[in-house]
């Protein structure tokens, strides 16, 4: 990352959307330390602006069906400045590789989960 105005750089992306999606399992024991690290580095880092995490947003909808995008069906995709900066199955983690990676606060990038096409309901109990 250039730190001198805190954006990305090409090869920034190009190291970061490299790995192909996979399906680790995650143990409670990795979940509860990602947790402990995530909260860590966001007392240590500036809280993002909503408006800018809008954009990305925006950005995702319009560009969900990129093939670069549904290479991670089924996983979770992190969205930085109108760009895939990663991608993996497990929230936390990504957000802490993100934040890790990039020198941002964790909540940062816009993280959304690529729909694989399986069929969810809820089923709320009276």
């Amino acid at each position: 990352m250039d730190e001198s105005n805190d954006t990305l750089t090409a090869a920034d992306l190009a190291s970061a959307t490299e790995a192909q999606p996979t399906t680790p399992e995650v143990s409670e024991s990795t979940w509860a330390n990602n947790m402990r690290q995530v909260n860590e580095l966001s007392r240590t880092r500036p809280l993002p602006i909503w408006e800018s995490q809008m954009v990305d947003l925006r950005w995702y909808d319009a560009h969900r069906d990129d093939p670069e995008i549904q290479a991670y069906r089924g996983d979770y995709v992190a969205i930085f400045e109108e760009k895939l900066i990663g991608g993996g199955p497990e929230y936390l983690a990504l957000q802490l590789k993100c934040a890790k990676l990039f020198g941002f606060h964790p909540c940062r990038p816009f993280i959304a989960w690529v729909d694989d096409g399986r069929d969810f309901h809820v089923t709320l109990l009276d």
